[in-house]
């Protein structure tokens, strides 16, 4: 039998202890999930899919998919408002203000309201063939639109839609997503890989280099710079769960650890707070701009997938999907603990060590000895005695020699 010996036991009872500490603090510093989702839809829309949504405020805001549904709201999504229906199938929608806003899709389809939606007319002036499709639209005002589709197309309009021009991508990549961050600049995304990006206004491209994957894109957004002289932190999402981060505008990609492996359809990013929807009804969250992406409970919606996500602030989050569902952030968001909150148990004595008492500071020095008392000066007397000199030693029989 091999002992230990008394300090091997203490070592070894020590990394037990601080295995179980880290262990503890690893489980209490997760971000604690109180999100919750209501399921806000409409049955008018039930059994159509809604591909997307937009909010100029928690109150009023759109929705729009397929066979022509465009829906309305002005009180968060407690009511609904059918504003058209038809047998084109609408992907996105954008607003600028409570009037202004455009919804494009299938067959070549752009559509512009000036009233909020009580009038929609379909924009003629367009590039194109009948049959293209228009996956994604963003306005930065009321008169600068971008949007995007098939074939590498990337169209803009400087006057509120009277005349569109079709920017020279060099690609006949489908593109189903696009981020601008002002009239100039933006990124759009796409299959087999694609991404790309504008620094002046769509007369020239860029496609971004060292992307690690060659599967479509879903879903792409770009922050604002938060300073002078930085570049955008911008992700993007889609097949087989993948997330890619750049942090030097878009020109290099590396992947995030992901939520799950289905295919992820949107993403929606504010500060370092972020949601991406996907397949079977995925949900994942991010409240470290990307570091760790984790799933959160949802409605039970069939395992419906999610095409769409709107993020206006920390607390408005929309999402659409499958089979009509519409769903509304409630709650708080995930977020970490600041510290680890008190256990709600008291360890048992044994399981921790005491903390070892402070060490007492070392005793005072003693103070010096007095000196001792000074006496008077005495005159010194010295007496030397000097011996009488010995007699010198007989000389005996000299000799000497000449």
């Amino acid at each position: 039998m091999v002992k230990l010996s008394l300090r091997t036991r203490v070592n070894e009872r020590a990394r037990r202890h601080a295995f179980c500490t880290l262990s503890l603090l690893h489980i209490l510093l997760e971000p604690c999930d109180t999100t919750t989702w209501a399921d806000v839809s409409d049955d008018a829309a039930a059994g159509h899919g809604v591909y997307d949504a937009y909010f100029i405020n928690s109150e009023i805001g759109w929705v729009v998919g397929a066979d022509g549904i465009i829906f309305h709201t002005q009180n968060g999504g407690n009511n609904w408002v059918e504003q058209n229906r038809g047998h084109l199938s609408y992907k996105a929608v954008s607003f600028v203000s409570a009037t202004h806003g455009w919804v494009v899709g299938s067959s070549n389809s752009i559509l512009i309201t000036q009233d909020g939606g009580q009038t929609w007319e379909q924009n003629i002036n367009v590039h194109g063939t009948s049959g293209d499709i228009h996956y994604d639209v963003q306005a930065l005002d009321e008169l600068t639109v971008y949007l995007v589709g098939e074939f590498g197309t990337v169209l803009k309009t400087l006057d509120g839609g009277s005349t569109w021009s079709k920017l020279a991508t060099r690609t006949y990549r489908h593109f189903f997503s696009l981020s601008f961050i002002d009239a100039s600049r933006g990124w759009v995304a796409g299959e087999y890989g694609t991404i790309m990006q504008t620094q002046d206004g769509g007369e020239s491209w860029r496609e971004a280099e060292s992307v690690p994957v060659t599967s479509w894109f879903g879903g792409i957004v770009f922050n604002q710079p938060r300073h002078a002289h930085v570049e955008p932190d911008g992700w993007v999402t889609g097949e087989d769960g993948v997330v890619l981060y750049s942090d030097d505008g878009g020109l290099t990609w590396t992947p995030q650890s992901s939520c799950t492996s289905t295919d992820l359809q949107d993403l929606a990013m504010s500060e370092n707070e972020g949601w991406i929807t996907g397949d079977n009804g995925q949900i994942c969250y991010t409240v470290d701009g990307g570091v760790n992406w984790r799933s959160t409970s949802t409605p039970a919606i069939g395992g419906a997938t999610l095409w769409g996500i709107f993020q206006l602030s920390l607390a408005d989050v929309w999402v659409v999907g499958m089979n009509g569902a519409i769903l509304k952030k409630i709650g708080d968001s995930p977020r970490p603990h600041s510290s680890p909150p008190p256990l709600p148990f008291a360890l048992p004595a044994s399981t921790t060590s005491p903390p070892l008492p402070p060490p007492s500071p070392p005793p005072p020095s003693p103070p010096p000895p007095p000196p001792p008392p000074s006496l008077p000066a005495k005159p010194l007397h010295l007496r030397l005695t000097v011996p009488d000199p010995a007699p010198p030693p007989p000389l005996g029989n000299v000799q000497c020699r000449v």
